[in-house]
């Protein structure tokens, strides 16, 4: 897979907890950071999917009277 290199500023606060969560040597951290953003698009990949994250205004409600009925709409009374 292609890479590109980046370079970034993190707080010390981020950086302590890297580097007690990461083994103990540079590519490590490196591969840490890695990690744990391919995390984040495996998990943003899997909201993608899923209605209850798309904003209302994407997938609509199909209803055209939700102010006045939105009782109803969210409690079924």
């Amino acid at each position: 897979m292609p890479t590109k290199t980046i370079t970034i500023e993190i707080p010390d606060k981020v950086y302590r907890w890297l580097k007690e969560n990461a083994p103990h040597n540079s590519e490590a951290l490196e591969e840490t950071v890695v990690h744990i953003l391919e995390e984040c698009l495996v998990a943003e990949s899997a909201r993608s999917d899923d209605p209850i994250f798309q904003p209302t205004s994407a997938k609509g409600s199909g209803h055209k009277d939700v102010a006045e009925r939105h009782d109803h709409y969210l409690y079924e009374k």
